[in-house]
């Protein structure tokens, strides 16, 4: 068994071309290391749902829409890189695997009584201060985009919608994806997956039924190229979340959502209650107003 040996003594006992052959895989193995790093650093990045800032792209304008574009492209871009990563690893293991044969070959044929692990001791000798030294520059850059992330969370939230316009009075447990679809208000506007063509043509000539003719037709004319030019929105104004949320709203049939007289408040009450409130309502007013013999409408229309 022979012991462990120099770099000096390594290129003495066995020749300038099996060092050469040595130091390439030792720069082999360091290039293995970096790409580890980097591999690593962009599978937490995924799991913490931050970019690298070599991979930020400047919101060049306010729309939602162009927002999430280029927000969907540094995703990509993310995570391309690192299925690219994954491919230079098993590049380079190839390599080194072949090198290491290569190697092996040549330490054998030169000197084969001897123990040649030992012999190859003195290569990446400091290879883990350079591990310990990217693992710490890592997980510092890595520190940075989660407070960068959070910190522009608690300035913008992505989640701004205030659920304290909403007050439940019903027996109903509202989860919080509930109470946001509610906040939203009653006359929240959800994007239409398609459009019932006859039924906004039907409505459009009834509500122009007093009007000029041309100016009816231009009014269908109007609609037409519209539709035709209509296209199934790719993203809806409600997320998966909010969207299961109003679901289950519509199959509650022991609550009634109602907007409140004063405040604009959206209230959630048992039906029951809500129902014997409006005949309480509506028999105090029977009890202070009195039937007309006579109606009073058509008299009304003669004098004027």
């Amino acid at each position: 068994m022979s012991f462990p040996i120099t770099r000096n003594e390594f290129q003495n006992l066995y020749g300038k071309r099996v060092y050469a052959i040595t130091l390439y895989l030792e720069k082999s193995y360091q290039k293995l290391a970096k790409i580890n790093h980097h591999i690593i650093f962009l599978k937490q990045c995924k799991k913490e749902g931050v970019i690298p800032h070599g991979m930020h792209l400047n919101h060049t304008t306010n729309t939602n829409k162009n927002k999430k574009l280029i927000d969907d492209t540094m995703i990509k871009m993310r995570n391309n890189t690192l299925n690219w990563r994954f491919k230079q690893k098993r590049n380079i293991i190839n390599e080194i695997n072949i090198q290491e044969q290569i190697l092996d070959h040549y330490m054998k044929q030169i000197n084969p009584q001897r123990y040649h692990q030992n012999d190859l001791m003195w290569i990446n000798k400091h290879d883990k201060n350079m591990k310990e030294k990217l693992e710490e520059k890592r997980q510092k850059k890595l520190n940075e985009l989660i407070d960068e992330r959070n910190k522009f969370t608690r300035i913008t939230p992505t989640n701004n919608i205030h659920t304290n316009n909403v007050i439940n009075k019903s027996n109903a447990q509202l989860t919080e994806a509930q109470l946001q679809v509610l906040s939203k208000g009653l006359k929240f506007a959800i994007t239409p997956n398609s459009i019932n063509i006859i039924d906004l043509i039907t409505k459009t000539e009834a509500s122009l039924n007093t009007t000029p003719n041309n100016i009816k037709q231009q009014a269908i004319s109007e609609i037409n190229t519209f539709i035709k030019h209509w296209k199934r929105p790719k993203n809806g104004n409600l997320n998966i979340e909010e969207q299961e949320a109003l679901k289950e709203l519509k199959n509650m049939n022991d609550i009634t959502i109602t907007q409140a007289d004063k405040g604009g408040k959206i209230v959630v009450m048992n039906k029951e209650e809500y129902i014997k409130k409006i005949e309480e309502k509506l028999s105090i007013r029977l009890q202070s107003f009195d039937t007309l013999k006579h109606n009073l409408i058509t008299i009304f229309k003669i004098q004027v």
